[in-house]
């Protein structure tokens, strides 16, 4: 089956202005009540945070608004890519220019709320984890509110001694954006100021998503170890950042 093909993207004068406007960390996204928007240093990208923000304010109606073309005057990231291919739809980079910039609707608080919504994900964990596939033995522990579409998937990160240093679980009922290994990237960066330390070992419920291995590479100093415990035969679990890195534990095949 052929790939459809979308019309190359031309920016408007409006969109040009926009970034003039707005600054060079915003994103913003045309809908039939005005133009969204968010500029200003946001986590971990103005594309990702925008993304998040809409989840969070408009959930019912988010899907329909971001099958429209996010534009960023930031760089845009593979983690940009990657997480538009979950959870909203494209994402391009416009440069400044002239023009009167539209109105807008400023979701700039509503994407630092959303981005510090990770504590609700956060999950009482074991002090070790030598063996990765305990980690299916935390799914019942508490957490904060959860939507009845959560599916019950958890990452944690382990340093090389296995003592567990963080696990999270996926929000995503509401919120596209919300995986285990999304929340667990956030809110180590909200703990600490930095990425996950080098050499530290990431295990996973399930194969991360585009999406998430994107994140995983975005939010890693080096030397980064994915587990994951199941497969996951979707589309978008297939052709990510991390192929060749993460791998399944057991091995298909072996020891269960």
């Amino acid at each position: 089956m052929s790939r459809r093909h979308h019309p190359t993207f031309v920016p408007t004068d409006g969109d040009h202005a926009l970034a003039a406007a707005l600054g060079p960390k915003a994103a913003w996204l045309p809908t039939d009540d005005g133009v969204w928007a968010v500029s200003g240093p946001l986590w971990p990208t103005p594309a990702f945070a925008l993304m998040q923000a809409v989840w969070d304010y408009d959930p019912r109606q988010a899907h329909a608004r971001l099958r429209r073309r996010i534009r960023t005057s930031a760089p845009v990231t593979p983690l940009d890519h990657a997480a538009a291919q979950v959870a909203a739809k494209r994402v391009a980079y416009v440069p400044p220019g002239q023009g009167t910039p539209p109105p807008v609707v400023d979701l700039t608080s509503v994407a630092r709320t959303a981005a510090g919504r990770w504590s609700e994900a956060l999950v009482p964990a074991s002090s070790r984890l030598d063996d990765p596939t305990r980690l299916d033995g935390w799914l019942d522990a508490p957490v904060g509110p959860l939507a009845t579409r959560d599916r019950p998937l958890l990452a944690a990160v382990v340093d090389a001694d296995g003592a567990v240093l963080l696990a999270a679980r996926n929000t995503a009922g509401t919120n596209r954006t919300r995986h285990a290994e999304v929340n667990l990237v956030a809110a180590w960066a909200a703990r600490t100021g930095g990425p996950l330390p080098p050499g530290a070992r990431v295990v996973c419920t399930l194969r991360p998503c585009r999406m998430c291995a994107a994140m995983l590479l975005h939010g890693h100093a080096g030397g980064l170890d994915v587990v994951f415990l199941h497969d996951d035969p979707g589309r978008l679990a297939q052709g990510t950042a991390l192929d060749g890195i993460a791998r399944r534990h057991p091995p298909p095949g072996g020891p269960g």
